[in-house]
């Protein structure tokens, strides 16, 4: 929701919906990735925490009935993109992260099973 309403008024009217859509399922990478890290990045501060990437990961997990094992699947994609070892992934860190590596692109498409 919070990508979707991108004047952060609390709610979603017809051009963010449509531009969200779009952007979600555009086939540019870097615009895929930058609003996929707006995705994980729940507090808005520019990092994606291993507590914030839980919470994503989890509620795809539960929406498509994965069993995939969340733990892992998070410490997998920290190991390959928290490259400063701060406990914390930056915009940086992710589009580059990402983009190189096929294993995480993976991870972050919405059915981790897939």
């Amino acid at each position: 929701f919070r990508t979707f309403d991108a004047d952060g008024n609390g709610s979603v009217d017809f051009q963010e919906f449509a531009v969200g859509l779009f952007v979600s399922s555009c086939q540019d990478l870097d615009k895929k990735l930058d609003w996929a890290f707006r995705v994980y990045d729940i507090n808005g501060d520019g990092y994606i925490t291993k507590d914030e990437m839980a919470k994503i990961v989890t509620s795809i997990c539960k929406m498509t009935k994965s069993t995939a094992d969340v733990e892992n699947m998070i410490h997998d994609i920290f190991n390959t993109m928290d490259v400063n070892k701060d406990q914390r992934i930056s915009r940086e860190e992710f589009l580059k992260g990402a983009s190189h590596n096929d294993f995480v692109i993976k991870l972050l498409q919405p059915d981790p099973d897939s």
